[in-house]
């Protein structure tokens, strides 16, 4: 499922992608509104020139992607200024016929991304040029709890309250993208999410909350 890449076209980190696609779009979370999809859909094809898959080292590692892996939303963590990236362990099927396949935790290190790639993205990139960006320093984990609440609150699962919700999924996080992966505080999650986690308390717990006496 994880096949190597060796072809060395013109590549770039993943750092100066994101830096030059800010000449455009200016605000961080439009380039990563536009870089995210475009990894995990393989339109920009990505290379971890050093990776850790589960603790074993590997070279020249592509990324990851929903042809391997059919999650609607990417599950992989990108820290922009370090050219790094981690992703989940779980379970793939691709069919109802066939079996699940284990997915493996990775470590991506030494990102880098096709060029040519990124000027079919953005066209108007050719040519472009502006000043020196700043790249985001903190990488975007907290995108990746969004579909796990999703997925518990399909299944019936409440908690009294949303440090409870933060708590059960900083422990699911930790199982599954693996002790190198960035930090995050119960605290960011609730303030990304409380309103959807006020939403999957119980029953009881919320009609207290809305008729206190």
């Amino acid at each position: 499922m994880l096949g190597r890449c060796t072809v060395l076209d013109e590549w770039i980190s993943l750092a100066r992608a994101f830096e030059m696609m800010l000449v455009s779009e200016i605000d961080p979370l439009l380039v990563e509104s536009l870089l995210v999809p475009a990894l995990w859909h393989g339109e920009v094809p990505a290379i971890s020139r050093r990776a850790l898959v589960e603790g074993k080292r590997i070279k020249d590692l592509k990324l990851v992607t929903n042809i391997e892996w059919r999650w609607e939303e990417s599950p992989i963590i990108f820290d922009w200024a370090n050219s790094r990236a981690w992703s989940p362990a779980g379970f793939n099927r691709h069919s109802r016929e066939t079996e699940s396949v284990r997915v493996p935790q990775i470590d991506y290190y030494v990102i880098e991304v096709e060029k040519e790639a990124i000027f079919r993205l953005i066209p108007e990139l050719r040519g472009m040029t502006g000043p020196k960006q700043k790249i985001p320093g903190r990488p975007n984990v907290v995108q990746v709890f969004g579909p796990e609440i999703e997925r518990r609150a399909a299944a019936q699962e409440r908690y009294e309250t949303q440090t409870d919700w933060a708590n059960v999924l900083i422990d699911w996080y930790r199982e599954v993208y693996g002790k190198e992966a960035p930090p995050i505080s119960t605290k960011r999650i609730t303030n990304h999410y409380g309103k959807r986690l006020n939403q999957l308390k119980p029953k009881e717990t919320a009609r207290k909350a809305q008729n206190p006496k």
